[in-house]
């Protein structure tokens, strides 16, 4: 089967951008459809190739004629595609392997940085049709249930229906509406006219393409509330599908009560699939992921080794998963003195013990060290290709670890002066600084991000850039009025910062928002206190957070959005 052969059984997706209703909505509903499917699939040449992917902008939204896609849900009117959030790369590959048990490759194409708020351009769009057609060109080959057993049925058709309504619960979350299951045995009777297996295929490939699966929407008439809350549940902690269990329960409504809703986030807490979701809390938090795709070049100006870059990022992994496994409190996680490092790595550290290259083992570090906050990966991270960035490195303690609101530069002021022999970061900055319109943000950004002047481009121990001495000093004022932290270097920093309220119910805002989707801004101070409460009550223990944000009431009360 072809995305040729797709297009011709009325599989290929149109985009529109529905910001004015908010409502994902067939392009038409023929009559006798119902309220949520097409009775029929369009003809070969019905659709127009050449307008995949036309028409994306901000809030597009998926409609694949012959796909049902019922109205309403989101209120007409009232919420707009804001409400709406696609899954991601990683979460689309998650869900399709823990319902299927296999993936399509294709999906690993998708960029790694497509998230939920981006829009599906023309080139991820031919991909999702692709993978939608491979998936179920696979689930034939790997004889599915509705292969096996429909093909033996004495009625195919009814085993089919059973098949998809067992599939569909699991892809969209929910059960699916008798019209929805009428549309989509009306697709795999349509293509099963010559073969069952075709049939298959194409069922398979609907249920995939279509935006019930594609998308993650808050409680509609369409989504019952119960079933909401179980996807936020699994996409918050396992980064996928709820499985049998959480949608048994929230059929039997056990997720409506306080206990029966903790419970559940505890169960799946425990469940090795939030292996896969750890990392991605740590990326949300310090922006380390693939710093060994990037180009960094020594004191001499060499090109450093990709490979050490590599080596970089394997630590913060290793780190982070280490961290949650050993039920570390926050301020170890920020700034403890131990970090998981193979033989290079400790020389680059000036640490002892590791003896090879193989494998990243706990190990002491330096007094010049300090936990997550000077770690090479996040260093090397926020600098140039040539030079460390007392800019980005301030601006991320601000807006990062301190959830401090700084606007973005003005578009009309350029660059710092580039490198000079002989002069310092600090003088250069003195006349960026003194720019009226960069003054306001500096003052607040810069003297933290000297303090870390010791570390190079590479997170590097230095006591000289640009053939200038660096001090290592820095200061911290609160944007409140609430005084000025003076510290002397990187590591005195990582403490103060780890001991700060501030910075810690930062860090729980932080997992909120990666674990919801939600935009920072509707994760208000008022949404994370309980959590944050319960949070100090577990001593800070990182690995209790995820699970005290899945079972808060405010996690699940989104206002509106998924």
């Amino acid at each position: 089967m072809t995305v040729l052969h797709l297009a011709g059984r009325g599989l290929w997706p149109l985009f529109i951008v529905a910001a004015c209703t908010g409502e994902i909505v067939s392009d038409r509903t023929p009559s006798g459809a119902g309220a949520g499917g097409l009775d029929h699939v369009p003809r070969p040449g019905q659709v127009d190739p050449s307008r995949v992917g036309s028409g994306v902008g901000t809030g597009g939204v998926p409609v694949f004629p012959g796909v049902p896609s019922p109205p309403g849900v989101l209120p007409p009117g009232g919420a707009t595609t804001a409400g709406l959030r696609k899954l991601t790369s990683t979460q689309l590959q998650n869900a399709l392997q823990d319902a299927f048990g296999f993936v399509s490759p294709r999906l690993a194409t998708l960029p790694t940085d497509l998230t939920g708020t981006d829009a599906l351009d023309a080139p991820s769009t031919r991909t999702l049709l692709s993978a939608a057609e491979e998936m179920g060109q696979m689930y034939v080959a790997h004889g599915g249930p509705a292969v096996t057993t429909c093909a033996a049925a004495p009625i195919r058709a009814a085993c089919m229906s059973e098949q998809i309504a067992r599939l569909g619960m699991r892809l969209f979350r929910r059960p699916l509406s008798a019209a929805e299951s009428a549309s989509f045995a009306k697709i795999y009777s349509n293509a099963a006219a010559a073969r069952h297996e075709d049939g298959v295929e194409t069922a398979i490939a609907a249920l995939v393409l279509s935006p019930h699966f594609l998308y993650r929407v808050d409680a509609t008439p369409v989504m019952p509330r119960p079933y909401a809350t179980a996807a936020r549940l699994a996409f918050g902690l396992w980064g996928s599908l709820p499985d049998q269990a959480l949608l048994d329960a929230a059929g039997s409504k056990a997720l409506d009560t306080p206990d029966g809703l903790a419970n559940e986030a505890r169960r799946l807490w425990a469940d090795a699939k939030t292996k896969r979701q750890i990392r991605s809390f740590g990326q949300a938090y310090v922006p380390y992921a693939d710093i060994g795709q990037t180009a960094r070049f020594d004191a001499a100006g060499k090109v450093f080794s990709p490979t050490t870059l590599g080596y970089f990022e394997a630590e913060t992994d290793a780190y982070v998963d280490a961290m949650f496994a050993e039920k570390a409190d926050f301020a170890t996680f920020l700034a403890g003195n131990t970090s998981h490092l193979n033989k290079t790595l400790a020389a680059f550290y000036g640490a002892t013990g590791p003896k090879s290259d193989t494998a990243f083992v706990k190990t002491p570090l330096p007094s010049t060290r300090a936990g997550l906050l000077l770690q090479a990966s996040l260093l090397s991270s926020l600098s140039h290709e040539k030079e460390a960035s007392p800019i980005l490195r301030g601006g991320f303690i601000r807006r990062r670890l301190l959830c401090d609101a700084l606007p973005d530069p003005p578009a009309e002021v350029g660059d710092p002066e580039p490198p000079m022999p002989g002069v310092s970061q600090r003088r250069r900055l003195e006349k960026h600084r003194g720019a009226p319109d960069c003054a306001a943000c500096h003052v607040f950004i810069d003297a933290i991000g000297f303090g870390l002047e010791k570390y190079d481009q590479l997170g590097a121990r230095t006591d000289v850039v640009s053939g200038t001495p660096v001090t290592g000093a820095g200061e911290l004022t609160s944007m409140a009025g609430e005084g000025t932290f003076k510290f002397t270097d990187g590591p005195e920093l990582a403490r103060y910062l780890a001991a700060s309220e501030k910075v810690q119910r930062c860090f729980v805002r932080t997992i909120f928002v990666a674990m919801s989707g939600q935009p920072m801004d509707d994760v208000t101070e008022a949404r994370i206190e309980p959590v944050f409460q319960a949070f100090k009550r577990e001593g800070l223990k990182i690995s209790s957070l995820p699970a005290l944000i899945a079972a808060s009431g405010t996690f699940h009360a989104s206002g509106g959005r998924p």
